[in-house]
Order: structure tokens, then sequence, then C-alpha cells
């Protein structure tokens, strides 16, 4: 094979390498939710493709809705939920007809945002609290050790400020991967929850399963709960009412 052979040869092996390189990246990139997923990576944007907001990049929504937390009234004997968008997108109090509900969810929130803002919460002395954290932390690759630590950390408070308050921990809600293409898989959560019923059992809390009561026959999320596999749908607060009934009254 002479000289200018060889040289073509490998012009064309080079380009038909990065042929596939690029279709290999493309494919990775649309599994993973396409231009929102490379804007992530890059950094460009706080927020994964499925629309979960980074923890640890603040948005000014959540610095808005944290600042309005810390002027409202502190009334005491009250029922919070506290948690990320799942806990921040439903109206408690009229879904469970209690006036005495307060709402402290906040979109994007982990288990050190809860941490960091807790202590605020518990001036008002709730009579009870109820939890619902995590996916964030895992949609971000946290380590599930640290998010557990989290936890029981997040409990610790609660105990050492507002002792007679009851604690409700929720199981964090699975995920539906036709539409959620994040980190927090189901595998994942299945063995989250495992650990937070273990604190529950540890402390002597109430554990509320949530995860396997809008579970499809396939294992995920069912779809007629939510519409982009993660957040609930009004049907998917529904069925969250039912359960919980009993713990609020």
């Amino acid at each position: 094979m002479n000289a200018t052979l060889m040289v073509n040869f490998f012009l064309i092996f080079s380009l038909l390498i990065n042929l596939f390189l690029i279709f290999l990246i493309a494919k990775i990139s649309y599994n993973k939710g396409g231009i929102a997923y490379i804007l992530y990576r890059l950094h460009l944007t706080s927020k994964t493709p499925t629309g979960i907001i980074t923890p640890g990049l603040p948005t000014p929504y959540y610095k808005q809705r944290a600042s309005h937390f810390e002027t409202l009234p502190n009334e005491e004997n009250g029922i919070v939920f506290i948690g990320d968008s799942i806990i921040n997108g439903c109206e408690w109090s009229e879904l469970l007809q209690n006036s005495d509900i307060k709402n402290r969810g906040i979109i994007s929130d982990s288990t050190e945002g809860i941490l960091n803002r807790i202590e605020k919460t518990l001036e008002s002395k709730p009579k009870k609290i109820f939890i619902m954290i995590g996916v964030n932390d895992l949609s971000s690759g946290s380590p599930l050790d640290l998010i557990v630590s989290n936890y029981e950390k997040i409990v610790d408070k609660i105990k050492a400020n507002s002792p007679l308050t009851e604690i409700y921990i929720h199981s964090v809600l699975p995920t539906n991967n036709i539409y959620y293409k994040g980190d927090a898989t189901n595998d994942k959560i299945r063995i989250l929850n495992e650990r937070l019923q273990s604190i529950a059992n540890k402390y002597g809390l109430n554990y509320i399963d949530v995860f396997s009561k809008v579970l499809d026959n396939n294992g995920r999320l069912d779809e007629r709960y939510s519409n982009d596999g993660v957040h609930l749908l009004g049907k998917g607060y529904l069925v969250w009412k039912i359960i919980i009934e009993k713990y609020i009254n």
C-alpha cells in the first residue's frame, strides 16, 4: 500500500470513528433529556432535564418563598407540611379541609435545604410536621448516606427545638422513566425509603408509605397521577389524601 492510500485509509478511518462518537454522544444526550441535558451538564442551567432544579443552587423563587416563610406570623399547634415541589404543589389545607395546615414546601428543595431552614418552622411549636424530601438529592447524585445523615439531623433538630411535635416521615414518591430521565431511579428510591423507614423505627416516628400506592403495574409512577414522571396531578393528591387523613384528624 503506497503512502497516498495509507493517508486516505487513515482519513476515512478517523472520519468513521468521529462519526460514531458523535452518534454515541447524541444518543446518550437524547436518552438523558436532549438539549436540556447538555445545558445542564455544561452548567448553563440549574435545571435538570426534567425541570428539577439542582439542590445547592437557590433560585430567585426559592429565596422568595423562604423569605416569605420567615416573615409569616408564628401560630402555635399548627400542622406543617415541609418538603420540595411535591409538597409545594398541593393546597393541603383545602384538600384536607383543615385551616391549621401550613404549606412549607419549596420547589427544588433538598434535605440540606430543609436542615438549613427547619428552625424557623419550629419557632411556632407545630403540633405535627409532615416531611417529604429526597428526590432532588437523588436527582443531583447525592450519596445515599449523606441524604440519610441529613434526614437524621432534621429529626434531631425537631426533637431538640420542639419536643412535643409529632413527626411524620413520608416515603419518597416513585418516578416514571418514560418521562423522567434523571438519576432518581425507583431502585434508588426504594433503598432510600427503606432507610427512611429505619429512621422512623429508630426514633419511634410515624412512617407513611405513599410510594406503593401510586405505582402502576410496571412498578413506575402511574400515568394517571403524573404527567411528567415526577410531580403529581390532582388525582395523585387525592390518593395521598386518603392515606393521611387519619393522621391529620
